[in-house]
């Protein structure tokens, strides 16, 4: 897609440990949602070398970006030291190895610029084709199984979310870097089996993420949108608007209602929670825990041993929900009561407001079509991840976990390296 060279030009140019770097990185959107614990496999797989091999890269990092990655260590850091005050203990540990993750992102980001792989390109292919097994997983469980909604290999929710991200980073691609017929053929096809993995999955917390992609794309392309694009989209948003209040699909319709009639249900009656319902109590108990420890929380592996404790005070009523979740079903409201007002403000900041500022600068500065591609699929991806966690604790699943690490080192590694020969280019010259 719009190359100076084919891809298989490009992957024979390389030494043997790159091609197999390039594989590693292209296979994991695949890999992830198709083979169980695929993810964590080639996490390991490539966070392994990075641990012995990365390290002189820090040299080359500007200061904005060693104070991005600096950050995913210190919540790791602040999470850590949370476990000396936390009750359940072992379940804090489970936890902390989330976090740790999360501290290696910078290892794996470093590792990639080192090897001077600009694996971005190839990973695209990989998110077309995780687009296509999410399409199938969902067309077998909901024709052949007859499953009521499409759960993928864990769980209905991570399906839906990782449906989502990859469209999201499809229609970055068509955006960018796709130039002949067949790359826009083979991506809306893609982006169709994406939408339907993520409709059968009813997953409604990620249907949130496509109005706030159109925002993100109208603010992005603002400059570049003349008068006719902008009556031309606004017109194509009111007819699906109308069409959508006319037609009312079931698929989408059905799983709203649901949760509407049970937040109805649990205003009336805090003891039938339901989906929605169970949402609200858990966010009011994360509230209530904060209170009682403003700054620094009671440690991640408590809230639901503090949650027990609520329902034992009579400060919460549902006792189910405190027994059934281990987490608050959001990343804010679970950091505010797991770690307090100042672990909630290091997660916003390392998990989106740095990366998302480092994409944002790349962006303006992107020269090229693919290192609009980087830059527009890491913003994308941040703010991808920003709304899941609105609703789901993700920073508690490695399913999750995984994919924000590998999506982001790839994109901004891959920025770095395009940059990078670029400038050896014009030296050269």
């Amino acid at each position: 897609m719009n190359n100076d060279e084919g891809l298989s030009s490009q992957f024979t140019a390389c030494s043997w440990p790159q091609r197999l770097v390039l594989l590693l990185a292209a296979l994991f959107p695949l890999i992830s949602v198709s083979v169980h614990s695929g993810g964590s496999i080639l996490f390991t797989l490539l966070v392994l070398p990075a641990l012995f091999y990365a390290w002189p890269e820090r040299k080359a990092l500007d200061a904005a970006e060693k104070r991005w990655l600096l950050a995913y260590v210190l919540l790791f850091v602040l999470a850590a030291v949370s476990l000396l005050y936390v009750d359940d203990l072992q379940v804090g540990i489970g936890k902390l190895e989330r976090y740790l993750r999360l501290a290696l992102l910078g290892v794996i980001y470093l590792f990639l610029r080192r090897m001077s792989v600009e694996a971005g390109r190839f990973f695209l292919l990989g998110v077309v084709a995780a687009a296509f097994s999410l399409g199938g997983q969902a067309w077998y469980q909901i024709q052949v199984q007859h499953q009521g909604m499409a759960s993928g290999l864990y769980h209905k929710i991570v399906f839906g979310d990782m449906a989502v991200l990859t469209f999201t980073v499809m229609l970055a691609g068509a955006l960018t870097v796709a130039r002949r017929p067949w790359h826009y053929l083979l991506l809306a096809l893609a982006m169709t089996a994406a939408l339907y993995a993520s409709l059968m999955s009813a997953t409604r917390g990620s249907w949130l993420l496509l109005p706030l992609v159109a925002l993100l794309l109208a603010w992005l392309y603002r400059d570049r949108v003349g008068r006719r694009g902008w009556v031309a989209a606004v017109a194509g948003v009111a007819l699906l608007a109308g069409a959508m209040a006319f037609w009312q699909p079931r698929v989408i319709m059905e799983p709203m209602s649901t949760g509407v009639h049970e937040i109805e249900r649990y205003l009336k009656n805090p003891k039938k929670a339901g989906s929605w319902g169970a949402r609200l109590e858990m966010w009011g108990n994360s509230i209530k825990i904060w209170r009682q420890n403003p700054w620094f929380g009671t440690g991640i592996g408590d809230f639901q041993h503090d949650s027990k404790e609520l329902v034992a005070n009579g400060q919460s009523k549902n006792r189910l929900v405190a027994r059934e979740f281990g987490h608050a079903h959001s990343i804010y409201f679970d950091a505010l009561a797991s770690l307090g007002g100042v672990g909630l403000l290091l997660l916003v900041l390392a998990l989106f407001v740095l990366p998302w500022r480092h994409f944002s600068r790349r962006w303006r500065e992107a020269v090229l079509p693919w290192e609009r591609f980087y830059a527009l699929s890491g913003l994308l991806t941040v703010a991808a991840f920003a709304e899941f966690g609105l609703t789901e604790g993700w920073t508690s699943r490695n399913p999750f976990v995984n994919p924000y690490i590998i999506y982001i080192a790839v994109f901004a590694s891959s920025l770095a390296v395009s940059a990078a020969r670029r400038v050896d280019l014009r030296l050269q010259e």
